[in-house]
């Protein structure tokens, strides 16, 4: 249904995700980055998706489609996400710590790494530059960020 309450025609369809875009994107993209912790390139690339996978579900409040699918998408990427933060690097000693441990890495996990904190790019931009899939530029970064946690806890031990 449209707003009028009449069936909706596919031709409002498009109408309608404007409308809800112009209503929501933006706050749907500071939710997710706020909440969530989802880089800002990927919250935008998260908005869109809902927005166009609201198109092809047909849902009857597309509204509240489009507000759920992308905090759906905002959870799920902060649950996938929980072991790729890096350590906190504000200091002097934790950034060249971390500059050290990556420096020690491959260079697919060390580029990876700088491109998605450095950069601020999206896992599929990442991907789309090295040639590989998203998931296995998550599996980089994984790693990247468990080798500076390991060498983390290994320096506090031996204190």
């Amino acid at each position: 249904m449209n707003l009028s309450g009449a069936p909706r025609k596919r031709s409002d369809a498009a109408v309608d995700i404007e409308r809800i875009y112009d209503m929501y994107g933006g706050i749907l993209t500071e939710t997710l980055i706020g909440r969530y912790h989802v880089p800002r390139p990927e919250a935008a690339e998260m908005v869109r998706a809902a927005l166009e996978a609201v198109i092809t579900a047909e849902a009857e409040d597309p509204e509240a489609w489009v507000i759920a699918a992308a905090c759906r998408s905002g959870q799920a990427y902060q649950l996938a996400s929980k072991g790729t933060a890096l350590p906190d690097a504000s200091d002097a000693k934790s950034a060249a710590l971390v500059r050290a441990v990556l420096a020690t890495l491959p260079e697919p996990a060390r580029r990876a790494a700088q491109l998605h904190y450095v950069d601020g790019r999206s896992y599929v931009q990442i991907a789309e530059e090295l040639g590989v899939t998203p998931h296995y530029v998550k599996r980089l970064i994984f790693k990247a960020v468990s080798a500076v946690r390991k060498e983390q806890r290994r320096r506090q031990n031996h204190r």
